[in-house]
């Protein structure tokens, strides 16, 4: 095999190891919301998923927007808050 080649692959395969760290961020942060209330609060009264993810970024959680959808689309969820207090169905 030649050497860019290997080299393809290698940026290929770091890439998607990339993507399954940051989806396991976003599962991470919802685990971690499901199991304590205190810390869901402040992302069930986030409306927007820009300042959810900068909130997440700031709890040591790094992912994108687009990361969330992703998960939240394969786990049947969407991000929209219901309920007063505003409260939002994802917490695994």
């Amino acid at each position: 095999m030649s050497k860019s080649i290997c080299y393809y692959i290698w940026t290929i395969t770091n890439f998607l190891n990339f993507i399954e760290m940051s989806k396991k961020a976003v599962l991470d942060l919802l685990d971690k919301g499901a199991d304590d209330r205190q810390f869901r609060v402040k992302y069930d009264n986030t409306f927007s998923e820009e300042k959810f993810v900068e909130l997440a970024k700031e709890d040591g959680f790094d992912f994108t927007v687009e990361e969330l959808k992703e998960v939240l689309n394969e786990n049947g969820d969407n991000f929209e808050s219901y309920g007063n207090p505003p409260k939002k169905g994802i917490w695994v």
